[in-house]
């Protein structure tokens, strides 16, 4: 029995000439990729409307650690996951960065944490660069 091709035919035919690069070629998102969206698009909600509800305590002993882990997760994702390479060096420049936040709050503790997330994330990348460019 021969397969009639899906709408999605189009679009593998079109990816394979090699005159433009793959991200040019539209691809069609399926229903694992919607849900993934829903799914996103509600934790999204709910990070936006529990906090002001939630004692402190519970903001920093679960929610932060939580967002931590979790960037670190999806760096980890991005790395390994789509690329296929296994360095743990990024989890050696996310200590950087937080140990950077640890002693710039230290030091100026009158000064936002907001601004010191963004200073230390600032200099992961510059010790990143560094180690990175020989």
């Amino acid at each position: 029995m021969i397969a009639t091709p899906g709408p999605w035919a189009r679009w593998v035919v079109a990816a394979r000439p090699r005159t433009l690069p793959a991200a040019v070629v539209p691809v069609a998102l399926g229903a694992s990729t919607a849900r993934s969206i829903n799914i996103a698009a509600t934790l999204l909600a709910a990070a936006v409307a529990l906090p002001p509800f939630l004692d402190s305590f519970i903001v920093g002993t679960v929610l932060v650690p939580f967002l931590v882990f979790s960037l670190a997760a999806t760096g980890l994702n991005l790395l390994t996951g789509y690329t296929g390479l296994l360095s743990l060096g990024t989890g050696a420049f996310m200590g950087v960065g937080a140990y950077a936040c640890y002693k710039l709050t230290t030091i100026f503790p009158q000064v936002n944490i907001l601004v010191w997330i963004l200073a230390s994330g600032f200099f992961s990348a510059a010790i990143g660069v560094l180690f990175g460019l020989p």
